[in-house]
């Protein structure tokens, strides 16, 4: 069984990994081993693609997977992994020191990670469902990034004055 350090530094890494996968940087499939280096100006990584999504500066195929290497995306990809590894430390490693926590606390420190999940995934859950009102909730959608990563800050300072370890204890 893995220790609590090692299932947050895996859901980091993990959540960092699916969360470039579902924006496109990550994709599975061709079958060359090669690299790319685009033409680079200084401003070249900060040019988005769409909100909060910036551009990359280099591809590399390595047999099935193809990575566009973006250095704003992947900070970003890391932070909210970082942070989400860090709420669910904190979670675990409160309910490992006894403390006694009710259900409304713990589906309470679900929510960032629920939110953070939609701020790549929800424009792909509007488009399947066919919710009507999609042109009224479409622009909220580039909110759900900074919210996420806000809630799932907010949610970790609470957990820190509640006597969940620090960060760098992870």
């Amino acid at each position: 069984m893995l220790s609590v350090k090692a299932t947050a530094r895996t859901i980091a890494v993990s959540y960092a990994l699916l969360y470039l996968f579902l924006i496109g940087d990550i994709d599975i499939g061709g079958s060359s081993w090669r690299w790319m280096i685009l033409p680079i100006d200084s401003m070249q990584p900060f040019s988005q693609r769409s909100l909060l999504h910036f551009e990359a500066v280099a591809m590399v195929e390595l047999g099935w997977f193809t990575v566009l290497l973006s250095p704003v995306n992947t900070i970003i990809a890391l932070t909210l992994g970082m942070l989400l590894a860090l709420n669910v430390y904190g979670v675990i490693s409160m309910r490992t020191q006894a403390c006694q926590l009710s259900k409304s606390t713990s589906s309470m420190s679900a929510l960032p990670a629920l939110l953070t999940g939609g701020a790549c995934c929800a424009p792909s859950l509007f488009l399947v469902l066919g919710i009507p009102g999609l042109g009224a909730l479409i622009g909220y959608i580039g909110w759900l990034l900074p919210l996420s990563a806000l809630l799932l800050l907010v949610n970790r300072f609470w957990q820190r004055a509640q006597g969940a370890p620090a960060w760098r204890d992870l």
